[in-house]
């Protein structure tokens, strides 16, 4: 809230008696707070012709008898003196108070004559105005206020839909900054709609800006919740998404609790055997391999594929995704022979439904990079790196995650060619990526800092590489485990450089 100045507080205090009468008296005509009126006029028969001076001395007499004080009804100048009667202003204070009225009054008047005449509460409230009918004026104005305020939020809903089906076009297109701007604007005018609230999430969360993702992946839960209760299939999304964002976060096990709530959701709204609960199985397996627990991944993988198999057959994209995660569970397994088997399959599904140019794609090349480079062909891993390097840049700019893993890669390939000054060159790109993505505590900055130790310590430069590798150690203990695959790998560089 904003400071009020302090000179703006002193006029505050200082309004008395008069100030606070004219305003009451103001708000009438407006608001029909106060009965206006005079108790000490006698009415006159019709048509009899009457000269009345009011308060300020000014009096127009019309032919039929009607008394217009300076445009002003007697009508709605009598209630005016009958509220000062009753409220017992002083003499001497009346001229500013009819003054300040009558200005409103008119002012009000002027107001209702610039309204299109096509509207009809106002052709109306202009009547009743003019005869000096202030209530009929109100309830007039009144009901023509509540249909524009709904007419404003009808036309904020249109403003709201046209900006998220723009979002969508953009996000459709691989522009995921325009798409952001859509969304935003869709949720501006919207803020409750929680299909607005969730597509902003899910481009944010593409963008890799996951704190905001989270923030309006919550809103979204909150009103779904709200609205459906906790049982319900648009709940099971906003929880795996939810999931997914704080996976993305190295909250792994936060993660595996949302995606275990969707999961049962799904299961009881769908039964097993429908692709939500295939996609629940796929991402759990996913949670499960990032802590090292690989055939327990492998397990909920083949689930998820199992499924969509059946559901789609074998070239459609979710099914591309469970082999291009099987591929990777096995790769992390040792089993390289067999990742690249699944890697190409799941390549050859993406590059026919999406074409070269697609981030999906972009993760089968590097994936398949990886695969190669461990059993020695870094010459091949190296061309499946550029090749998603290209298209990640292309579709993210520098700063994404998805970038900061193909500099990696290209870092392990060229280390594994013996040139590592230009392995290190591409270990800080990623680790400075990953750094402003994550902040220091995430297991992807770890594995940064380790193989920078990796490159160091091949170099000569053991106290260097051995800050890398304690660096590494502590996030890898406080993030994942002592018993994680990473954490003993890391370990194991520490104690033998030490050695």
């Amino acid at each position: 809230m904003v400071k009020k100045k302090k000179d703006n507080s002193v006029k505050v205090a200082k309004i008395g008696a008069i100030g606070a009468i004219t305003a009451a008296v103001l708000a009438a005509v407006i608001g029909g707070i106060f009965m206006l009126g005079r108790n000490n006029n006698i009415p006159l028969p019709p048509n009899q012709t009457t000269v009345t001076v009011s308060g300020s001395g000014h009096t127009t007499v019309t032919g039929d008898g009607n008394v217009i004080h300076q445009g002003i009804p007697q009508k709605a100048l009598d209630r005016l003196l009958k509220t000062l009667d009753e409220k017992d202003v002083a003499l001497e204070n009346r001229d500013k108070i009819i003054d300040d009225w009558k200005r409103q009054y008119r002012e009000l008047e002027e107001r209702l004559e610039t309204r299109s005449s096509d509207d009809r509460l106002i052709a109306q409230a202009k009547g009743k105005l003019k005869a000096g009918n202030l209530d009929g004026a109100e309830k007039l104005l009144e009901q023509s206020f509540k249909n524009n305020l709904k007419k404003i939020e009808e036309d904020r809903k249109k403003v709201a839909e046209s900006a998220y089906k723009l979002g969508s076009v953009k996000e459709l297109k691989l522009e995921y900054k325009e798409a952001q701007h859509y969304f935003k604007q869709a949720v501006k005018f919207d803020p409750k709609n929680s299909l607005y609230l969730n597509g902003l999430g899910s481009i944010l969360y593409t963008l890799a800006q996951h704190e905001k993702a989270i923030e309006y992946y919550e809103k979204a839960l909150s009103s779904d919740l709200e609205t459906y209760g906790p049982e319900h299939p648009k709940v099971a999304i906003r929880w795996n998404n939810l999931a997914l964002a704080w996976k993305s976060k190295g909250q792994y096990d936060q993660a595996i609790a949302y995606y275990e709530k969707s999961l049962a959701s799904n299961l009881e709204t769908y039964g097993p055997d429908h692709p939500q609960v295939a996609i629940s199985w796929n991402n759990l397996g996913s949670a499960w391999k990032s802590l090292g627990k690989y055939e327990k991944a492998i397990e909920y993988y083949e689930k998820a594929l199992a499924s969509d198999l059946k559901t789609y057959g074998p070239e459609h994209p979710n099914v591309a995704v469970y082999w291009n995660n099987l591929g990777s569970a096995w790769k992390s397994l040792g089993k390289y022979e067999k990742a690249i088997e699944y890697f190409e399959k799941a390549l050859a599904s993406g590059l026919k439904t999406y074409g070269p140019e697609h981030p999906d794609v972009a993760v089968r090349w590097s994936n398949l990079g990886a695969a190669w480079q461990s059993l020695g062909k870094n010459e091949k891993a190296i061309e499946y790196f550029e090749k998603a390097l290209a298209s990640d840049l292309k579709t993210y700019g520098p700063e994404h995650p998805d970038v900061a893993t193909v500099w990696n890669n290209l870092g392990l390939a060229w280390q594994s060619l013996g040139k590592y000054e230009k392995a290190i060159e591409y270990f800080e790109k990623a680790l400075s990526s990953s750094l402003k993505t994550y902040g220091p505590e995430h297991p992807k900055v770890a594995i940064r800092w380790n193989n920078l130790g990796v490159a160091w310590s091949s170099l000569g430069k053991d106290e260097k590489a051995i800050k890398y590798f304690e660096k590494s150690l502590t996030v890898f203990e406080k993030s994942l485990a002592k018993d994680h695959p990473d954490t003993i790998s890391v370990r194991k560089n520490l104690q033998s450089i030490k050695n």
